[in-house]
């Protein structure tokens, strides 16, 4: 599994996006909405990414966590999210949370390798119009995500900002 997806990416990225992409199938044992269409056609776009993958990589235990996680946060959101929020997802991986808050604003940061992953798992599932709301950045280097962050800010009209930053922890 410690096969780079270029050489451009470090070891620290690419431990990042490993995380991001084996994090997807927990998921698939959950009632998260649309879980399962993400995990089986992320298998397919990372593997030609340069990603390999065993079985025993992929294991179920973590989706209780996943899932409470996951509804914790979309919690919170529905309490603060309105039509004049603009939410940030910094490290947004596979998550399906874009999908099921897509009538809001909403705006996803990852590496480059990702972000075209969910853009092609967007499109398949014809959500298309959500792929300019995609944005890939270094979330290992932290001018180029700050140069992002205030070029998104600068065309923000919204009065609330909301920002969900995932933090992983690896399997």
């Amino acid at each position: 599994m410690k096969k780079m997806i270029t050489n451009k990416f470090s070891e620290q990225q690419n431990d990042i996006m490993r995380t991001a992409f084996l994090t997807a199938y927990p998921k698939i044992f959950t009632d998260i909405d649309y879980s399962m269409e993400i995990f089986s056609l992320m298998k397919n776009l990372v593997t030609q990414k340069g990603f390999s993958f065993q079985p025993n990589q992929f294991t179920n235990a973590m989706a209780l966590e996943i899932e409470a996680r996951h509804k914790a946060i979309n919690s919170e959101l529905n309490q603060l999210i309105d039509k004049d929020t603009l939410v940030i997802e910094i490290a947004a991986g596979l998550s399906p949370r874009h999908l099921q808050y897509q009538s809001y604003d909403y705006i996803e940061l990852d590496f480059k390798p990702v972000i075209e992953i969910k853009k092609s798992i967007y499109s398949d599932l014809f959500y298309e119009r959500l792929n300019n709301t995609l944005f890939d950045v270094d979330l290992a280097n932290i001018e180029q995500l700050h140069r992002c962050l205030i070029t998104i800010l600068k065309h923000n009209q919204h009065k609330k900002l909301l920002s969900s930053v995932k933090v992983y922890f690896g399997i």
